[in-house]
């Protein structure tokens, strides 16, 4: 038989209380949820699903502003090497989208 080793978390009581109630809903218990999750990461040779940091508001405004701010300096580098770009009206059409974006949080 192979050996076996011994992982302890310390984890909040309610956590803990949900996954087991999960887990047993799954036919499985706590330790053959943590096995299979293992198994995942080691297969998948990673986290097995994605993680992704949550930006507040305030940070998707700031990352909006930001390729705003690149987007018009491309633009202005273009209409410089002699491109056409953007008409005026195409301009404000793509500002005010941007705008409108920025400000209902709408995604980066």
């Amino acid at each position: 038989m192979e050996q076996t080793g011994l992982i302890q978390v310390r984890i909040e009581e309610q956590l803990k209380t949900d996954a087991e109630s999960l887990f047993t809903d799954l036919g499985l218990d706590t330790s053959s949820a943590i096995r299979l999750f293992l198994k995942q990461a080691v297969a998948q040779n990673g986290i097995p699903f994605a993680i992704t940091r949550q930006f507040s508001s305030a940070d998707l405004r700031e990352a909006k502003m930001i390729r705003l701010h690149e987007e018009l300096l491309a633009v202005e580098a273009e209409r410089h090497a002699g491109l056409k770009g953007y008409t005026p009206d195409e301009l404000e059409n793509y500002l005010d989208t941007v705008i409108d974006e920025a400000a209902h949080g709408a995604a980066v």
